[in-house]
């Protein structure tokens, strides 16, 4: 991403191209895959701080480990998106379709769900609260948007990939869109199987209760709260 960023800059600033021109769709492509597989690879380590308590020696290294990651793996989103942002002029010339009417069409639906997918994103972060970008082992579950989808982040994001795809009219960008399908199935049932660790109660009703994809009914709960729940049966 570091070397990637001036090259494809070059190719804006130099009127004479003094590098040859047709390399930088290929360097931006390239850097959108990268920044892709390494944003995932790196989110991967910071969502089972539970599970990783037993490889330290203190388990509060563990959730320290899982911030560091969750906060680097931001740059490479961040990056992921810049390139899919230049690939607007950074095109490898492969097109789903050259026809004028059939865009007129397809980008302005895809545009339209992209942003909704936004607005969902961002109430998902808003939801979460600090626990997006650093997680804290006081943290209980979520509630807003999280009573009606479990990831709605991951979900989000996929179908951004995907509207980028048909924004850009680049079938390649499927590419990476397919792998960030892949990504979400293992990222999500491996994120589970630590919030089963962490919430063995109140996770697994969760799960019974509200789906992965949203079917427009939300599932309303009081409390999920270890403590309060085991207070609840005491009595």
């Amino acid at each position: 991403m570091i070397f990637g960023i001036p090259l494809v800059l070059y190719y804006f600033v130099n009127p004479n191209y003094q590098i040859a021109p047709w390399i930088f769709p290929y360097v931006n492509y390239c850097m959108v895959v990268v920044c892709a597989v390494l944003s995932s690879y790196i989110y991967t380590k910071s969502i089972t701080p539970v599970s990783d308590e037993s490889n330290y020696s203190n388990p509060e290294e563990a959730w320290q480990s899982a911030q560091f990651y969750r906060n680097n793996c931001i740059i490479f989103y961040i990056g992921a998106y810049f390139y899919l942002v230049l690939s607007r002029w950074l095109c490898l010339g492969i097109k789903f379709t050259t026809n004028v009417k059939t865009l007129e069409i397809i980008i302005p639906v895809a545009s339209s769900l992209n942003i909704l997918s936004g607005v969902v994103l961002l109430i998902s972060y808003i939801s979460a609260g600090t626990e997006s970008t650093s997680p804290d082992q006081t943290t209980k579950l979520f509630g807003g948007i999280y009573n009606y989808m479990r990831h709605p982040q991951g979900l989000s994001q996929l179908c951004m990939w995907y509207c980028a795809s048909f924004i850009l009219n680049s079938p390649l960008i499927l590419i990476p869109a397919f792998f960030k399908t892949l990504y979400f199935v293992y990222e999500s049932k491996l994120q589970e199987s630590d919030l089963l660790k962490r919430f063995p109660i109140e996770y697994k009703k969760y799960q019974q209760a509200v789906p992965v994809i949203p079917f427009f009914k939300g599932f309303k709960r009081k409390d999920w709260n270890l403590k309060t729940t085991q207070t609840k049966k005491k009595k």
